[in-house]
């Protein structure tokens, strides 16, 4: 791509972005990518940042019933996922609960005036489905009900 100064833009790669993430390596890596870009290490070094995982930490809209594509050698999502997790708390360190390890979603309190609420939205969700559930249950779960307690 070709900037407004007549510079060419060429993106920064390393090996192991050059597929799907799949071993924990390569999910260490999907991490590290970002921390390349001088404009992300200027923000984080000066602005406090509340991390949260999401869909795109495994593959775009994963939940347990989601069918991979073929580009992917690890069939179990489940697998996927826990080596995704992993990556995100080895890169971005919180606070341990000790009734639930690994769990991502809490409440920060600061003051009288101000509760920051991170909720988790992928890892209590149920399947991909058609959503034509008319009652909450497994099936319907979003924040699951712990998390939404």
């Amino acid at each position: 791509m070709t900037l407004a100064d007549g510079k060419v833009w060429k993106n920064v790669t390393i090996p192991e972005k050059a597929k799907v993430a799949e071993t924990l390596d390569e999910f260490r890596a999907a991490h590290k990518y970002n921390f390349l870009d001088d404009n992300l290490r200027a923000f984080n070094a000066e602005v406090p940042i509340f991390v949260q995982w999401d869909d795109h930490e495994v593959v775009n809209n994963w939940s347990a019933s989601k069918q991979l594509p073929a580009a992917y050698t690890e069939r179990n999502i489940n697998v996927l996922a826990a080596r995704a997790a992993r990556a995100f708390h080895e890169m971005y360190p919180m606070r341990e609960s000790i009734v639930e390890p690994g769990r991502v979603y809490c409440t920060m309190n600061y003051g009288p005036l101000l509760d920051v609420f991170i909720l988790d939205e992928r890892s209590y969700r149920g399947p991909n489905g058609e959503n034509q559930q008319t009652t909450y249950g497994p099936d319907s779960y979003f924040l699951g009900p712990d998390q939404l307690a």
